[in-house]
């Protein structure tokens, strides 16, 4: 996973990585973000945390989320979009941009730029790659978890990985 661009948070020293392939836009990965973040709040000083964004096609949010990772804002706009209950378009994003006190040149710049757009692009083409084919997908220490929503089933593997540890 650590060719891909990736967003980290929690013990960035941790042996034990959880990581959440997920898309801003999918209904199931809005839906189970408490769960995530659950998870997170509960092993955030033991296990770290990436973020992996994956989807049909470069969406607005997935561009603005990697505008606002060059900024070190990723997890701010990462909180912020998965708790607004309204569509987030590109009025709504440049809001949050403001709100977030980025440097709105450099985020206007990044949110326009073909690098940003290739470098999700490259992310994607990876991702299908290794076989991932679904948003939210679930990996903990290279292992694929099977029920992505349960939280239980995501404790008992970091559970029984920091056991190992």
């Amino acid at each position: 996973m650590e060719k891909y661009a990736i967003a980290y948070r929690g013990n960035k020293n941790s042996k034990v990585t959880m990581y959440i392939i997920s898309d801003f836009d999918c209904g199931k990965c809005i839906e189970h973000h408490s769960t995530y973040n659950s998870i997170y709040n509960k092993y955030k000083d033991r296990v770290k945390f990436g973020y992996v964004n994956y989807s049909g096609n470069p969406s607005p949010l997935i561009i603005a989320s990697e505008s606002f990772n060059n900024q070190g804002k990723f997890w701010e706009f990462h909180d912020t979009a998965f708790n607004i209950d309204v569509m987030i378009d590109s009025t709504r994003i440049f809001r949050i941009a403001d709100s977030l006190q980025v440097n709105m040149m450099q985020f206007t710049n990044d949110f326009n730029s073909t690098e940003i757009r290739d470098k999700i692009s490259q992310n994607f083409i990876g991702i299908e790659n290794a076989g991932i084919y679904a948003t939210p997908t679930i990996i903990i220490n290279n292992r694929l978890l099977f029920n992505s929503a349960s939280y239980d089933e995501i404790a008992k593997l970091i559970d029984t990985e920091l056991s190992k540890q």
